[in-house]
């Protein structure tokens, strides 16, 4: 089955990625666990990491390099937008919104539950923006 490459439908499959492996903060990937015998593709990841896994790109991996690349930059970009219109991202240039406002200033906040990522996630996927 050809591999659904939609934004909508990217970001649905990072949330159940996202809550099958768990959240990690301040990686893509938590690469203990990947040391310690985990499958990268089980590993804990954060929002960044499990929209790279829902293209099928490795955590870590140049999405430029690889074939699903504008895939995930594209759900990767819907998904800052998703934070900054809901007020829970400040937003600021593309590359700051794709690592420093989901990655940094809203996933790896202290407290962060993985429920508010897996939330956020399927609501953005889900949300009516035309």
């Amino acid at each position: 089955m050809e591999l659904d490459l939609n934004w909508r439908a990217v970001l649905a499959r990072a949330a159940d990625i996202q809550e099958a492996n768990g959240h990690c903060q301040g990686f893509f990937v938590d690469h203990r666990q990947a040391e310690g015998g985990v499958d990268i593709r089980n590993c804990r990841v954060c929002p960044i990491g499990a929209i790279a896994l829902a293209c099928d790109i490795l955590p870590g991996n140049l999405w430029t390099q690889h074939p699903n690349g504008v895939a995930a930059e594209t759900a990767a970009e819907k998904f800052a937008d998703y934070l900054i219109r809901h007020g829970l991202s400040d937003g600021r240039t593309l590359h700051d919104r794709l690592m420093s406002t989901i990655a940094d200033q809203w996933a790896d906040v202290a407290g962060r539950t993985l429920e508010e990522i897996v939330a956020a996630l399927r609501a953005a996927a889900e949300e009516d923006v035309s």
